[in-house]
């Protein structure tokens, strides 16, 4: 890179500096999102009258900053915990965490990180069908494709070699 010339470094400074701040607002946006669906969540199991609801939202919270899986993970301790409680008021817990897991998947989510990342919702649904990209770290995967519009290229499998 110190041998390439000051106009290949500019370039290369300048795209990692785009991906620390793409990646920074993916984490700042995730994190709101988790903070909104804790919330909600919380909301929600005081409702259905949920033993726990404080730990319990909490945790469904803190999992959602983790991609694809974490709302699942989320949902199994307090299914569980609920499970011993009372039955039935484990599956409403069950649908209910569902139901929120799809609102934040589909609407808020995507509205939260489209406007903090710069990425469309429909690219953001996208990514959540796609199993190439399930594979892949979604922040990478964001700071790239924002990286890639930025710097001009049309389609990013003409990128790749």
């Amino acid at each position: 890179l110190a041998m390439s010339g000051e106009k290949r470094y500019d370039k290369v400074m300048n795209f990692f500096s785009l991906c620390n701040q793409v990646f920074s607002n993916f984490i700042i946006g995730k994190s709101i999102d988790s903070f909104i669906i804790g919330l909600i969540c919380f909301a929600g199991m005081k409702l259905l009258g949920a033993p726990y609801a404080t730990l319990l939202s909490v945790i469904v919270g803190v999992t959602n900053m983790i991609p694809y899986f974490g709302p699942f993970i989320g949902a199994i301790p307090a299914i569980l915990i609920t499970l011993f409680i009372s039955p039935i008021k484990a599956l409403w817990v069950a649908i209910f965490i569902l139901v929120l897991q799809q609102v934040d998947g589909n609407i808020i989510g995507p509205k939260i990180l489209g406007d903090k990342v710069g990425i469309s919702p429909f690219y953001r649904r996208r990514i959540l069908w796609d199993a190439r990209d399930a594979l892949c770290c979604a922040y990478i995967q964001d700071s790239q494709h924002t990286a890639w519009q930025i710097s001009g290229c049309k389609d990013r499998e003409t990128t790749r070699t």
